[in-house]
């Protein structure tokens, strides 16, 4: 009787291959994600410097104006 000898197939290494790219791009691709995540919230949420309310201490504009604050307290 003769037996067929199983040689390890190249499937295995194909799948440790599969997973390993995985493993390797997952967190980069995540810390890209994050980066351009704050970098847009930071570039939305910077007040513009040519508005004429920017950093007037008589501006009405902005969360809590003198009038709303005075209703309020």
């Amino acid at each position: 009787m003769t037996t067929a000898v199983q040689t390890p197939g190249p499937a295995k290494s194909e799948a440790k291959r599969d997973r390993r790219w995985k493993r390797v791009v997952i967190p980069f691709a995540v810390l890209f994600a994050v980066v351009t995540g704050t970098l847009v919230v930071h570039a939305i949420e910077t007040p513009d410097q040519d508005d004429a309310d920017y950093l007037s201490p008589v501006s009405e504009a902005g969360p809590c104006s003198p009038v709303s604050c005075a209703s309020t307290a």
